[in-house]
């Protein structure tokens, strides 16, 4: 199968050729590989637990004062470690 870089944009395809691009190598082709499965998995490993949303949620409609407080400073922390994860590993 050929691929090939797109001259705009730095991305690699297969099909057809659109012109103004031109045949990618393969170390091109790898590279663009290993760039497009890295961030996604290491964005999911650096993510903190869904659960720890979930406990913030479920303390924030107890009913209990104190535990809907408690509950929204956790879902504050969580929020903000999932936006600290997006800056560290943004999308392509």
């Amino acid at each position: 199968m050929k691929y090939y870089k797109s001259l705009t944009s730095g991305f690699i395809y297969s099909g057809d050729l659109i012109p103004g691009d031109r045949e990618a190598t393969g170390e091109e082709v790898n590279e663009y590989i290993k760039k497009i499965n890295a961030y996604p998995l290491k964005r999911m490993a650096a993510y903190p637990d869904f659960r720890d949303f979930i406990d913030a949620e479920v303390k924030i409609h107890s009913g209990n004062a104190e535990l809907a407080a408690e509950g929204q400073q956790q879902l504050a922390g969580y929020i903000e470690a999932c936006l600290a994860v997006k800056a560290r590993f943004p999308k392509n």
